[in-house]
């Protein structure tokens, strides 16, 4: 019975501990929320305040003002242009560096448009150039009277040029990263800008043209502003400077090449009025390049008699004579004078010989002389047929090459074979198999 007493005291006791503590609890809780609403009521009076303040104040009206800014169109003037590419030309120092501001002056014009145009045709009426490359002098365009007193210039590099521009007499096809000289960079400046009066200009200057490298460049650009309208101009301007030769006054490059762009002209439009004029070789005994490429591209397989003729000449050198072997390959199974060609190559017991035969033999199905471009693999089933007729001739002969033309002269037999029976040549031939 004591401990049942004992037990429910200390329950009672544990209770009263219990409700003072949760009494001491809610009344902190309550003090904390009349805390927190008293400091809510003195921030609302504040904004309240603060708010009516804002209304009893006068309005301010602000000016917003909007600054813009205005690109000034500097007026660009042609001459000032065409007199800093004078002073740029003349000037010693960097040469990339000038020849940028060089053209940067030139796409001033450009960007000038039409305005430039009345500058240009009072430049070109001086009659005057300047080159643009080295340490420049302006110069005065003789009159054709006074070219044709001069005495023409000579060197390899002319003889080189005019050997490679032989090879494709086509018209100038761009434009020009730098003009050579003045003249002709405004004149391509005419012709970007295009319209009629620019092309009046050009036509102008087609007219009175006495430098072959402006007539061709000339051409070129009024074909491409207008095709085919200034032919007849064209043709009469490049036949009367051929029969009329203008030697150069000062034996620069673009003029020892006059004759090679007078005939690109000729060749463009397909003339051959002047073919009978021409000759293989000339009165110094030479292969005339320019003549053969001239031949080559009208007469296409009828120039093979003028190409055996010459070829038949002993003193020609041997440069000359590949040049001849190249002009004949196109034709080998298709023209009986092209077949004796390379028959008398094969049999042939000279050195000099040896390095054509061997790319005469190669050319049979594709490719040839590195220097005259590559032959392109014979389509024609006769043709086909007869060039391998002509290695088997020349096997039933008995004559013996040197090991590597043997193995060519193999290897050719069985592409030939190949592209009789429809299927692609064979890759290019490696001496031992490699």
């Amino acid at each position: 019975m004591k401990i049942f007493v004992s037990f429910l005291a200390v329950i009672a006791a544990a209770g009263l501990a219990y409700l003072m503590a949760s009494n001491r609890a809610a009344t902190r809780h309550q003090a904390d929320l009349q805390q927190k609403e008293n400091a809510w009521q003195e921030a609302k009076t504040r904004f309240e305040e603060a708010l009516e303040k804002a209304r009893k104040k006068p309005p301010v009206v602000e000016k917003v003002v909007e600054q813009v800014a205005v690109a000034v169109t500097v007026e660009s003037d042609p001459q000032q242009h065409i007199d800093h590419i004078i002073a740029l030309a003349g000037k010693s120092g960097d040469r990339l560096t000038l020849r940028r501001r060089i053209v940067h002056e030139f796409e001033a014009m450009v960007d000038a448009g039409s305005k430039s145009l009345p500058v240009i045709q009072t430049f070109l009426d001086r009659n005057e150039d300047i080159a643009l490359s080295g340490q420049a002098q302006v110069e005065t365009i003789p009159s054709i009277e006074q070219l044709s007193k001069k005495k023409k210039g000579k060197g390899t590099s002319a003889e080189f040029f005019s050997w490679r521009r032989s090879q494709n007499l086509s018209l100038p096809k761009g434009s020009f990263d730098v003009p050579p000289t003045l003249r002709l960079g405004v004149m391509e400046v005419a012709y970007r800008i295009g319209g009629e009066p620019a092309e009046a200009i050009l036509v102008n200057s087609l007219e009175s043209a006495v430098r072959g490298i402006e007539i061709a460049w000339l051409t070129a650009w009024l074909e491409k502003l207008a095709p085919g309208k200034h032919r007849e101009l064209a043709l009469a301007v490049a036949r009367n400077r051929l029969a009329n030769p203008l030697e150069s006054p000062d034996g620069n490059l673009a003029d020892r090449l006059t004759r090679s762009y007078l005939m690109s002209v000729l060749v463009h439009f397909g003339d051959t009025s002047m073919n009978g004029q021409l000759q293989l070789v000339n009165a110094d005994g030479r292969l005339d390049h320019t003549a053969a490429g001239v031949l080559k591209s009208t007469l296409k397989q009828n120039v093979m008699p003028l190409v055996a003729a010459a070829y038949a000449n002993p003193d020609l050198e041997a440069r000359e004579r590949r040049r001849l072997v190249s002009m004949s390959q196109e034709f080998i199974g298709s023209h009986p004078q092209a077949d004796e060609i390379f028959n008398s190559l094969l049999h042939s017991e000279s050195k000099v010989d040896g390095y054509d035969r061997y790319f005469a033999i190669e050319g049979l199905d594709g490719g040839g002389m590195p220097e005259y471009g590559q032959q392109p693999p014979p389509t024609d089933p006769a043709v086909i047929q007869n060039r391998i007729s002509l290695i088997e001739q020349f096997v039933q002969s008995g004559r013996q090459l040197d090991p590597k033309t043997t193995g060519l002269m193999e290897h050719t037999y069985n592409s030939l074979q190949r592209l009789a029976q429809g299927q692609p040549p064979l890759d290019s031939f490696r001496p031992g198999g490699k």
